[in-house]
């Protein structure tokens, strides 16, 4: 193996411990903002490392090149779509958005 292939290796299982915390994060944390702050870990970081695993494997390549425009994308995007979500549970005041949908959405109808 090449130096460069163990150097990908090393990026993409880095990306993947980044994602399986950032799971583990979200099903260990109660408040909704809180999870909102895991599954961003997994948004950046580890989509940044597995990309760049996979982009050094391939090599300069049209892959490559997909795949930095992809993690362009999704670095621009992500983040507002975050904040937008994060923002909406901060100003309506909701605690829990699973009580939010229950109260607000329930699976039997009352008679």
């Amino acid at each position: 193996m090449s130096i460069s292939q163990i150097l990908s290796v090393l990026l993409i299982a880095l990306g993947e411990l980044c994602i399986i915390i950032s799971i583990i994060g979200v099903f260990r944390m109660n408040y909704f903002l809180n999870r909102m702050h895991a599954t961003t870990i997994a948004d950046t970081m580890g989509t940044l490392l597995v990309f760049l695993g996979v982009m050094l494997q391939f090599g300069f390549s049209m892959v490559s090149a997909k795949l930095l425009l992809v993690l362009i994308f999704q670095w621009t995007t992500a983040p507002v779509s975050g904040h937008m979500i994060s923002r909406m549970a901060y100003t309506t005041n909701e605690k829990d958005v699973e009580q939010h949908a229950e109260r607000t959405f329930p699976y039997e109808e009352e008679e």
